[in-house]
């Protein structure tokens, strides 16, 4: 039975090289279904080279580390949705509970300058602070400072004066050490928390003979301890001539350290951060006041509570305010920070009486301001250390003022 060749099969054959080994590809006579196979087998290309620069294992790596991206992503997300979750909805849920309204989302939290200002309790204070406050009472130790009974409160004014940032309060905490080591502040507030009387630094008790000032004089209207000082009876030149600036920042010093004692104190008392409240009775101001030399001696004191005392000062108010008032405060206001700014208020004459009844209860304001003490209350006198002092003495204080014989009439 002849077998035909197929016509692509003989166009193959006829261009293949007449080489000598061509004459093996001759079919036979008679070739077998086989041979055919071979042939073709032997005619098709070979297959096609790998791609350059193929490398399998560095692209499963790639793969890997593509899928370990995908996974640490889906990961925090996760994360991030576990945390969100409201726990107290959970539980209610496994309680069995059907109410399925949604609990109201707590209010956002305050800086802690706002917790302070809304009165919360100190408790809550130091537990929401607990950890920059534990920074600082490290770097407080560290810089050589001495614990007390109330240096919570006293660091918790420094991290609120550093607006919480922790790193920016230890270190003001640690220059505080020193500064308070070197200036003798330290041993002020020793003596003070041992039953120390503001008045047993000498120089204070000369400051009270030349300026209406009554300290600690129960609380003003937010719990603080109470400064009250008639400017205006103020014997300016008086007192540039016989109390130095030394002396002066002597008692302006154990002024400050009484004041934060006090307020300490009353901080843990009371359960929350207690401040210092001044009334200031400009009734009277005269240009004596307002002499460049006596300002520029009180500029030290001024400007203490903001580098050293954060938080003490939590008010002031400037009643009986005439126009010279502006001249002095033209002159005061760049020695002040922003936020002890914040806290002035100005009031006109007319306005000064509802501003001090305002200010402070009746039982802490003397009758000449609207008040109900008639004199000097035996408390005030024995926490200041004016009970102790001579009749004369006492009848030297607050003299040539609305205050006059305020003092000494707890005598009788």
């Amino acid at each position: 039975k002849s077998r035909t060749m197929p016509a692509a099969l003989l166009l193959l054959l006829a261009s293949a090289p007449s080489q000598p080994h061509a004459a093996k590809l001759a079919a036979p006579a008679t070739a077998s279904p086989a041979w055919w196979s071979r042939l073709l087998r032997r005619q098709q290309p070979p297959p096609p080279p790998p791609p350059p620069n193929w490398d399998g294992g560095r692209l499963l790596g790639l793969l890997q580390g593509a899928l370990l991206v995908v996974q640490s992503a889906l990961l925090c997300r996760m994360c991030v949705m576990v945390r969100s979750i409201d726990r107290k909805a959970l539980l209610a849920a496994a309680a069995g509970s059907t109410d399925s309204r949604p609990e109201a989302k707590p209010p956002s939290r305050l800086s802690l300058p706002a917790q302070i200002e809304a009165g919360e309790p100190l408790a809550a204070l130091l537990l929401d602070h607990a950890a920059p406050l534990a920074a600082l009472r490290e770097a407080y130790e560290a810089a050589g400072g001495e614990p007390d009974a109330y240096l919570d409160p006293f660091l918790l004014r420094f991290l609120s004066g550093a607006r919480g940032d922790a790193a920016r309060a230890c270190e003001w905490v640690r220059g505080a050490v020193r500064w308070r080591e070197e200036s003798g502040a330290s041993s002020l507030r020793r003596g003070l928390l041992r039953g120390g009387k503001v008045l047993d630094e000498t120089e204070v008790l000369k400051l009270l003979t030349l300026c209406p000032m009554l300290l600690s004089h129960r609380t003003g209207g937010k719990g603080g301890p109470l400064t009250l000082i008639h400017v205006g009876g103020f014997d300016a030149s008086r007192w540039y001539a016989t109390q130095s600036a030394a002396q002066f920042e002597a008692a302006g010093l154990m002024l400050l350290e009484a004041a934060l004692a006090n307020c300490d104190r009353a901080s843990v008392e009371a359960g929350r951060l207690v401040r210092r409240e001044i009334l200031l009775d400009y009734d009277g101001l005269a240009l004596s006041h307002v002499a460049p030399r006596v300002l520029l001696r009180q500029r030290p004191l001024l400007t203490l509570p903001d580098r050293w005392y954060p938080e003490l000062v939590g008010r002031v108010a400037c009643v009986n305010a005439p126009s010279l008032f502006a001249a002095v405060y033209r002159v005061v206001h760049p020695w002040l920070s922003d936020e002890l700014r914040a806290r002035i208020e100005v009031h006109a004459p007319a306005t000064s009486a509802a501003a001090v009844e305002a200010f402070a209860p009746r039982a802490s304001r003397p009758a000449v301001y609207g008040g109900s003490c008639e004199r000097l209350p035996d408390d005030v006198a024995e926490h200041t250390g004016i009970a102790r002092l001579e009749p004369s003495e006492r009848a030297a204080l607050t003299p040539g003022s609305k205050l006059a014989g305020y003092c000494s009439a707890a005598l009788s």
